[in-house]
């Protein structure tokens, strides 16, 4: 099977069993649970900053209607490390990048995920150096600069993501820049602790950037603006990459006004 981005053949293992049903449960934090009802008591359950956290992480009856593109999605560009025997957890979208799955643990479902139907699992310290050896190896050393941390959400497992930055380091010195996925600060933003703001302290020649995603402006509570603030003092480049559910119009207005003001107080540029 090709690889359409790398224009060679590799070997394809799938991350899951895409013909099997899964249900991807309802799952919110303890944060989103208390926010729920305050919006809820707050503007009730037709006003739009309720339903722009509901539409995000509750299930509604769209989701049981099949579409052609839902099947697959990403799994087409899971690779397997021939050289190691193979892991789980690396994808190749993108010429110059490589997408790492750290882990599958989240501390909410986005009903909209890309990876729900994917086996839940964390990378081992095993696994974690395989793929870093396999970033700087031969064939990739000379395309390859810049790595996508993601999940699941890395910030969860903090000791896993600091091994991987350091095992990057020190196995694939062509990789530059470390990119890091995660909704932590907007799901449970007190988790975002000094554990993981450490990671990205004190690592020279590598230039770190956070993505992440907010699809409303009511995200952006007191508690998610400070988290943000914390995560700037090490990381000045945080982006949010918004996801169009339902509504377009509607979710388009809200990106525009977070992105004047309340993404401005928190130094986060959108990309739509």
């Amino acid at each position: 099977m090709r690889e359409k981005t790398m224009g060679s053949k590799k070997q394809i293992k799938s991350n899951a069993n895409v013909g099997q049903k899964r249900v991807f449960h309802e799952k919110l934090s303890p944060f989103l649970q208390q926010k729920f009802k305050f919006l809820l008591a707050e503007y009730g359950s037709l006003h739009e900053n309720y339903l722009g956290i509901l539409r995000q992480y509750k299930m509604l009856p769209e989701e049981n209607i099949q579409t052609p593109e839902i099947n697959r999605r990403h799994y087409d560009a899971d690779i397997s490390i021939c050289e190691t025997g193979g892991v789980k957890g690396v994808e190749r979208l993108y010429r110059r990048t490589v997408v790492i799955e750290l882990t599958m643990s989240c501390v909410a479902h986005c009903r909209y995920c890309l990876r729900q139907k994917y086996d839940l699992y964390t990378l081992t310290e095993q696994d974690i150096e395989m793929v870093a050896r396999y970033c700087g190896s031969k064939q990739l050393k000379d395309e390859v600069n810049e790595v996508l941390i993601t999940g699941g959400d890395p910030f969860l497992v903090p000791k896993s993501l600091a091994y991987l930055v350091e095992s990057l380091m020190q196995y694939a010195s062509n990789i530059k820049i470390i990119r890091v996925a995660t909704r932590l600060p907007q799901q449970d933003p007190s988790r975002v602790s000094d554990a993981v703001l450490d990671v990205f302290r004190n690592k020279p020649g590598i230039r770190f950037e956070i993505a992440t995603q907010t699809n409303h402006a009511v995200e952006f509570f007191s508690e998610v603006r400070d988290c943000f603030s914390r995560i700037r003092e090490v990381v000045p480049t945080i982006y949010s990459q918004n996801v169009m559910r339902q509504c377009v119009l509607w979710v388009f207005r809200h990106i525009i006004f977070f992105m004047q003001c309340r993404c401005k107080d928190c130094a986060i540029f959108a990309l739509v």
